[in-house]
């Protein structure tokens, strides 16, 4: 295919005879249908907004990750949950025993099974039972058991189901600020992929702009010859068009360049084959929804959905139990403890022990804990005024996303309308030229040339901006993940 292309561009350069301006438009030609031969042999890839969400969700490292992460974060939690659940460690001992002197030979053997239960309660208390059963063998046969309870319950520092929960409840805040986490990873590259998505949309549009600016050009510069050939133009004004073919030529190779640089960038974002020949096929339709986006009801669905103010409110409760650690600390230790053992066997009597008694204690002299209670209070206090602080940015991000969506489709609108005057404009002024009216000149035709391009990329950079300030809203909010249909596994 390359090579039928090739050999007719060669034949039309040597046994045709053309001006410099005609090579110019046979070379786009040929550039065009080697780049589709190019692109052809390329696998294609065409994504929509909803496709390129998926594969970012799908490919991101990070958010595997992220995911891989959570089944850590899973059993942590799930050990620090077990705290009050009981303890059972068995033991089962076998021993033999031969001791042979001079005179005497005595074989002794012994087994014993036994097991013990170690109970956390959430009152503070800790009780634990021990049983022991054994069974030797010396000259006759001995069996015996014991039997062991333990109960020490806290009745000042460490009393208390509050205080005894606060490692859990930690835990499990700990766990909303993994998941807070994992959605605000989702969000992100959500709205990074669309993004990515967006660029590459933008760089395709302006080459579109671009080449058609050129072809107009090289069209204009075709008249031009034909005025000037007929006497009705001065040949001074064939540099300008040349100089302006010259101009679009440079711009479209930029163009081509950020289009390169926007594949590359996507495919890096979604990370895919780099190969392949990706074309983002269109961007969700423009609508006006500034009437249905109100700042009161946005601020409550942010107050519950945003990762960034639930982990800052998650941060006041972690803050609490530290106040509530720290308060318990300084209290004087006094501890309940009764113990009972029973011993029982067959060569002696049975023996029952009860014994109970207060423990009080407290150390002296430690300016460490009387520092921690005052620094959690400290702490908490930042934390609260962090928490204010984050509410109040909330808010007046919010604000901004607001006033920037009314711009943008504003904006949209008005660079629509000054689109179609320019080009209104522009093939007026081309037809006056061509018509011979006087006091039209080649220079204001080639600025108002210049003036429809900009227009084109003005409206076509508010369409996208308005389409991004909607998916940052959503991010604001922190429901972005719930608009493109992700389910939490938690």
């Amino acid at each position: 295919m390359k090579f039928r292309f090739f050999l007719l561009f060669i034949f039309l350069l040597f046994f045709v005879s053309f001006d410099r301006e005609t090579l110019v438009v046979l070379a786009m030609e040929y550039q065009s249908l080697l780049e589709s031969d190019n692109l052809s042999q390329q696998r294609q890839l065409n994504l929509t907004v909803n496709d390129v969400v998926i594969l970012g969700l799908q490919n991101s490292r990070n958010l595997k990750n992220s995911y891989l992460q959570r089944i850590i974060d899973r059993q942590n939690l799930a050990v620090s949950e077990d705290k009050f659940n009981p303890n059972f460690l068995p033991e089962i001992s076998v021993s033999y025993n031969l001791n042979d002197t001079e005179s005497t030979t005595t074989n002794t053997g012994e087994l014993s099974l036994g097991g013990a239960v170690n109970l956390k309660i959430p009152t503070g208390a800790d009780l634990s039972l021990n049983l022991n059963g054994r069974g030797q063998t010396i000259d006759n046969n001995q069996l015996s058991q014991d039997i062991s309870i333990n109960f020490s319950q806290p009745l000042l520092r460490n009393a208390g189901r509050e205080v005894n929960l606060a490692s859990i409840k930690d835990a499990q805040l700990t766990e909303e600020q993994n998941i807070l986490s994992l959605i605000n990873n989702i969000n992100s590259t959500i709205t990074n992929a669309i993004s990515a998505y967006l660029n590459l949309f933008r760089a395709q549009e302006q080459l579109k702009i671009q080449k058609l600016s050129l072809n107009r050009a090289v069209r204009q510069l075709e008249v031009t010859k034909a005025l000037i050939e007929a006497g009705r133009r001065a040949r001074v004004d064939l540099i300008e068009n040349q100089t302006a073919v010259a101009n679009r030529e440079v711009d479209l190779l930029i163009a081509k360049n950020n289009l390169d640089a926007a594949r590359l960038g996507l495919i890096q974002v979604l990370d895919i084959d780099k190969n392949l020949a990706i074309t983002a096929l269109e961007i969700p339709e423009t609508k006006d929804l500034s009437n249905n986006l109100a700042l009161n009801t946005l601020l409550e669905l942010a107050l519950k959905n945003n990762p960034d103010y639930l982990t800052a409110n998650i941060a006041v409760k972690r803050g609490d139990l530290d106040v509530l650690v720290a308060k318990n600390e300084r209290k004087w230790e006094l501890n309940l403890d009764v113990n009972y053992d029973f011993t029982t066997s067959n060569m002696a009597e049975n023996n029952n022990d009860f014994r109970s008694g207060l423990i009080l204690k407290r150390e002296f002299g430690n300016l460490d804990l009387e520092q921690r209670e005052e620094k959690s209070q400290v702490n908490l206090t930042i934390i609260n005024n962090n928490l204010t602080e984050q509410k109040e940015n909330l808010e007046i991000e919010i604000s901004n996303n607001l006033r920037n969506i009314n711009d943008t489709f504003q904006g949209l609108q008005q660079a629509k309308k000054a689109r179609e005057l320019s080009e209104l404009q522009l093939e007026n002024e081309r037809e006056k030229l061509r018509l011979g009216v006087p006091g039209t000149r080649q220079i204001d035709l080639l600025n108002l040339e210049d003036s429809l391009v900009e227009a084109q990329n003005r409206e076509l950079n508010a369409n996208i901006d308005y389409f991004y300030s909607l998916i940052r809203l959503d991010q604001t909010i922190g429901n972005t993940w719930q608009k493109w249909g992700v389910k939490i596994d938690n």
